[in-house]
């Protein structure tokens, strides 16, 4: 018997696509939109979007505090059986949401012209600055409301909608700004208008799903408040604003010593980064309702899968990213309408200094998601923290000796937390040795049985013999056999109906011990089939809820989860 990794693997590939589209609706969206702008409008107009890259950072961390805490939130009540809580987590989000996002569109439009010169030391990209930033933050609710409405979609099993929805908004932007920018005297404030109304285009499909039967979002009251919801998404939401802040403060630097120039190439570096980005946060957004849905289960194998799934992704994808950088940086260049003979080679030299960062920030912040996701938030700002400051202050100090050791900096920075990291996670495991990995997962106080099934039954009965075995050497020899019944049921009608006996698919069953007795979780990833409702009259439903003292059903991360607890007698 053993725990295989198809579900998990299921899971995360479900999820991954959607939650990379999500993350393209702020960045994807920003960087193709400055490709045209680059192309359309020039380099100046290209440093001026890029000056106001902190703002759009902002709305990007308001997003992660509010929904991607939500949402998680949401994850990890579902993992426990609790799925009820879902629309009054829902409701609690889109009304913060939109009361943020109306509060940082009134100051940003009222303040405008200390905000630009906060942001910006270069006299010639001010104008064109404030030009797109008053409508930027005019439009701020948009790139609040609709990449929240669709983390919720799509943790609310409709992945398909949450990555079309996505896609239309970013199709419904680079086309418009085209359109705007290169035909009518809009200039950049046709850049802005395009994004806005991609926006309105994904809400108004992502509406659709409250159209389907069996969602679990949408109007309603729980017990899970504010708190618990803001304390979730602080993590991820501090480290996009530190992000903010190191954006600004790199900034600052490289106006100061290199001018607009310097800018220019910032902004392509910038673009790079973002690119890089849309699938760092991607793999770790997926990696929070995964991970928060088997840490709410204390699913130690299953979470000990998920970041082994994620990091794996994570490191193709920035060091793909990365090697490009270092290889063809004249690409990346060409891309964003950078060709003067001026700029280019030391453009070409700066983006290699620039290249070996983006590997290190990767890992560091999937590492902070995991830190977070499982438990360990203390150490998650830590690391939003150091990735901040590290890399600042190396550029602080490096910038004013030589002008490469200014581009180097980021990688300092990143590679310094990244040793930090490794050495804290050492000192803990060693401290308490309930903790194990890297990513400290906590081991289960009570003794674990776990097994996967194939859809066509074919190790049914040795898996059933070992949970029943399980429970007997776990001091429920009485109820042993009752259990058992129980959950032969439950796992002959899944395979029946949710996998139609197919032998590629599994079922994982884990029982864990608990101080009143086992929960044990059976989890399919068939299409939804709750068994409850399925054998309303049936006799094997009136047994399994005789015996058990609790039986409950949640469709969570695309999969039918069944929580059966059984008592001590």
């Amino acid at each position: 018997m053993e725990r295989r990794p198809y579900l998990v693997n299921r899971a995360f590939r479900s999820f991954l696509i959607s939650t990379i589209m999500s993350t393209m609706a702020v960045s994807f969206g920003s960087m193709l939109g400055s490709i045209v702008v680059g192309n359309v409008l020039g380099s100046e107009s290209l440093g001026a979007v890029n000056v106001m890259m902190p703002v759009i950072q902002l709305l990007a961390a308001t997003n992660a505090l509010i929904n991607i805490g939500g949402a998680t939130v949401m994850a990890v009540n579902t993992g426990r059986g609790r799925e009820f809580e879902a629309k009054g987590i829902f409701t609690r989000c889109m009304m913060m949401s939109l009361v943020a996002s109306l509060a940082i569109a009134i100051i940003g439009v009222v303040f405008i012209d200390p905000i630009i010169d906060g942001l910006c030391s270069t006299e010639s990209l001010r104008p064109l600055a404030r030009e797109y930033g008053i409508l930027v933050f005019a439009t701020s609710p948009f790139y609040i409301l609709m990449p929240g409405l669709g983390t919720f979609v799509r943790t609310d099993n409709d992945t398909r909608l949450a990555t079309f929805s996505f896609a239309i908004a970013n199709v419904v932007n680079i086309v418009l700004a085209y359109v705007l920018m290169a035909y009518t005297d809009m200039g950049l404030a046709g850049f802005a208008v395009s994004t806005m109304t991609g926006y309105i285009v994904g809400m108004v499909v992502l509406a659709f799903h409250f159209r389907r039967d069996n969602i679990s979002i949408g109007i309603g009251k729980g017990t899970v408040g504010n708190g618990e919801i803001l304390t979730m998404g602080s993590p991820a939401a501090l480290a996009m604003m530190l992000i903010l802040v190191n954006m600004l403060g790199m900034n600052l630097l490289v106006m100061n010593h290199m001018g607009s120039d310097g800018m220019v190439i910032r902004s392509v570096c910038l673009n790079i980064q973002m690119l890089s980005s849309i699938f760092v946060s991607g793999i770790s957004q997926t990696l929070q309702p995964v991970g928060g849905t088997l840490y709410g289960s204390v699913d130690l194998s299953g979470m000990r899968m998920v970041t082994k799934i994620a990091a794996r992704y994570q490191v193709a994808a920035s060091g793909t990213i990365m090697v490009l950088a270092l290889l063809v940086p004249v690409l990346f260049l060409t891309v964003y309408g950078v060709t003067d003979p001026a700029i280019v080679p030391t453009a070409e030299h700066c983006i290699r200094l620039f290249a070996p960062f983006l590997i290190f920030q990767a890992v560091n912040y999937m590492v902070m998601i995991m830190f977070q996701v499982f438990g360990h938030r203390p150490i998650s700002i830590a690391i939003s923290f150091m990735e901040c400051f590290f890399v600042l202050i190396y550029g602080i100090v490096l910038a004013p000796m030589d002008i490469d050791l200014l581009w180097l900096s980021f990688f300092f920075g990143e590679a310094t937390v990244s040793v930090v990291i490794l050495a804290m996670s050492l000192v803990i495991r060693r401290v308490r040795p309930e903790y194990e990995g890297f990513a400290l997962l906590r081991r289960p106080t009570g003794a674990v049985f776990e097994a996967s099934i194939p859809g066509d039954r074919s190790s049914m009965t040795e898996v059933l013999d070992g949970m029943e075995g399980f429970m007997c050497s776990n001091g429920m020899d009485d109820d042993s056999s009752k259990a058992r019944l129980c959950c032969e049921e439950i796992l002959l009608n899944m395979t029946e109906h949710s996998l139609n006996m197919d032998p590629e698919r599994f079922v994982d069953v884990f029982a864990r011990v608990t101080d009143d007795g086992v929960l044990v979780t059976i989890r399919d990833d068939g299409p939804i089939f709750d068994p409850i409702k399925h054998e309303s009259k049936g006799i094997g439903l009136q047994i399994v809820t005789n015996v058990c003292s609790s039986f409950n059903y949640a469709r969570s991360v695309n999969q039918n989860t069944v929580f059966l607890t059984f008592s001590k007698s």
